[in-house]
């Protein structure tokens, strides 16, 4: 019997180089206006998006952020809040660092702090809470994704209780 032929229709080209975890991006601009549509990202003449199919790697031209469907469809909006920004430049990350599950711990946490507690959200607080863990280790953080929010085990009591679901380390096979 002949071997069963891969039916895969992933050719070379797009399959993620597992150095950087980037794939070339296939993220039409007719997928970033149905984003628009849906209420999930600002309008274009607000936030000046653009698509960035077939670029090779994430890159940030002057005042741009590289954002994913993803992280839109986790609350994350432009232009962030002071307190995300002032996430990542202390940690030194940009936002292509993140995952899905980052983003919506940040959303659940500033939810949390403004219609709960009644408070900006605190980073203090947040650092109670939560640590930075680089992907897959502290040695070689990968460059898409490489960078996951934790609950400290010793504060889960303390925390809201959630399981996120759907899309944890397999977001970038999408």
């Amino acid at each position: 019997m002949a071997p069963k032929k891969n039916k895969s229709k992933v050719n070379d080209e797009e399959v993620a180089n597992l150095s950087t975890g980037w794939r070339k991006s296939k993220m039409l601009e007719a997928a970033v206006q149905e984003l628009e549509n849906m209420g999930l990202l600002q309008s274009q003449a607000v936030i000046l998006w653009h698509s960035a199919e077939g670029e090779e790697y994430p890159f940030e031209g002057t005042l741009e952020t590289v954002m994913f469907r993803d992280f839109a469809e986790c609350g994350l909006a432009m232009p962030v809040s002071e307190f995300f920004h002032a996430l990542l430049q202390f940690w030194g990350i940009q936002l292509h660092h993140l995952t899905p599950q980052f983003i919506l711990h940040i959303s659940i946490f500033t939810h949390f702090c403004e219609v709960f507690l009644g408070i900006l959200p605190h980073f203090h607080l947040f650092q109670h809470f939560f640590i930075l863990v680089p992907i897959p280790n502290a040695s070689k953080p990968a460059v898409v994704g490489g960078c996951e929010l934790v609950l400290r085990p010793e504060t889960r009591d303390e925390y809201l209780s959630y399981k996120p679901v759907g899309k944890g380390v397999e977001w970038k096979s999408f």
